[in-house]
């Protein structure tokens, strides 16, 4: 079975779409039964996680082209889809709903979050999620055949996956907030949340790593007057390394929002031995259950005081047990995905 990926977001982003691209590639390809690889890396954008895979040697075919994504469109319009520009192949996969078309070759996609309601899912042989919960949701909302509809275990090992645990760091326990600093995500709520302990007498560190979004600034001069004005750091653009190793250091991490299809963020903590606070939304309780503590409500309705106790809480909690995420591995998900794949269709 020869398999093409849509890789330009493996290249060009770093979480989210491109970290489950890299490591779904980077998984398969390790696989004893692997399947003929083919990435197709074309788009604008600078190649900024060019980070080795472990890939030489193992046959991958990889074609770049630093053209318009639109230029997929036009090739297509002459009969040469994405699937002809890697020499034909038998299945395509990517992570964004808005994929190139295809000359021949079936079409999976895999969605950690609702695409747009004209996204032409039927399109897809197969749609792969995160959970059951998502799963419901996507086949009501696009009017789905549950058949194409398939729950498969995400990884969250790929930060411990190369070193043994890491102690945690002297001093006050770092509480970490990982994604761009939006309102949606309530950064200023956590903020007084940890100067709430403070004053209670318990010491901490606050770190936020992420993009600036539409929260920066109006943070940024919260903590100028703040007591924790000297214990709160930001990195606005933080490289791999720098993840892994702050989540690695991390006592706390605390991840707010209003829904996603996939619980990947908090099981990055929990695989590294740190607490979890969580917003109560569907896919967090069915994948992290009791393992993370869990707030309710949107988050930008979450008062400082009902975030404080959760985080107290977090701090004392015991770390989540080893056969609980030995289930995320991206080697099951890879396993999972190339069974997905086999049980296809051919492609008529």
């Amino acid at each position: 079975m020869k398999v093409g990926i849509d890789y330009w977001p493996a290249s060009t982003h770093g979480p989210g779409v491109g970290r489950y691209v890299r490591e779904t590639v980077r998984a398969l390809a390790r696989l004893e039964d692997a399947p003929r690889l083919a990435l197709l890396d074309v788009g604008r954008g600078q190649r900024a996680f060019e980070e080795d895979l472990g890939l030489d040697g193992r046959g991958v075919l990889r074609v770049r082209a630093s053209l318009p994504r639109r230029a997929l469109q036009w090739s297509a319009r002459l009969g040469l889809g994405a699937d002809r520009w890697l020499g034909g192949c038998d299945v395509f996969h990517g992570a964004l709903h808005d994929a190139p078309p295809l000359s021949r070759a079936l079409r999976t996609l895999a969605l950690a979050e609702f695409p747009r309601a004209d996204a032409q899912l039927d399109t897809c042989a197969a749609i792969v999620t995160f959970s059951a919960w998502a799963a419901t949701q996507l086949t009501r909302r696009f009017e789905l055949d549950p058949a194409r509809v398939h729950v498969l275990p995400v990884g969250c090992d790929h930060w411990s996956r190369d070193a043994a645990p890491r102690a945690r760091p002297d001093g006050a326990p770092w509480v970490l907030a990982l994604g761009r600093l939006d309102s949606r995500r309530a950064p200023s709520t956590l903020l007084a949340a940890c100067e709430l302990l403070r004053a209670g007498g318990r010491e901490l560190r606050l770190a936020f790593l992420g993009r600036r979004g539409d929260a920066y600034d109006e943070l940024r001069a919260r903590v100028t007057r703040s007591p924790m004005c000297t214990a709160v750091r930001f990195v606005s653009e933080p490289s791999e390394r720098e993840l892994a190793s702050n989540v690695a250091s991390a006592s706390v991490l605390v991840h707010l929002t209003d829904g996603e299809l996939s619980a990947v963020t908090p099981l990055e903590g929990l695989a590294a031995g740190a607490g979890v606070v969580a917003s109560r939304i569907p896919t967090f309780e069915e994948l992290l259950g009791a393992h993370a503590t869990f707030v309710e409500g949107p988050p930008g309705e979450l008062e400082p005081a009902v975030l404080a106790a959760a985080l107290q809480r977090a701090l004392d909690a015991p770390p989540a047990p080893r056969t609980f995420l030995e289930h995320f591995t991206w080697e099951r998900h890879a396993r999972a995905l190339l069974e997905l794949w086999r049980s296809l269709p051919p492609a008529r």
